[in-house]
């Protein structure tokens, strides 16, 4: 995966969304969510640890599994 310039990483920063994108994007359920600033996003909010991460990023993905959220908008039948 290419960064994007424009996210003005560092390059330790830079190095940990090219390490997670290493790790799961071939286990992403869409090429949408295989994007920079999605990895940026979990590993910010578990302080750069890759690992923590991961593990984020994957429980996450596991619940919207679990409660069919990407399906929402095409599964959905209102009520009668």
């Amino acid at each position: 995966m290419t960064v994007p310039q424009d996210l003005q990483l560092t390059p330790s920063e830079r190095e940990a969304v090219e390490e997670m994108s290493r790790r799961v994007s071939k286990d992403l359920p869409r090429k949408l969510y295989d994007e920079a600033f999605m990895y940026y996003r979990f590993l910010k909010a578990r302080d750069m640890d890759v690992d923590a991460a991961e593990q984020m990023l994957r429980q996450s993905l596991q619940w919207r599994k679990d409660n069919n959220v990407d399906k929402i908008l095409t599964d959905y039948k209102p009520p009668e």
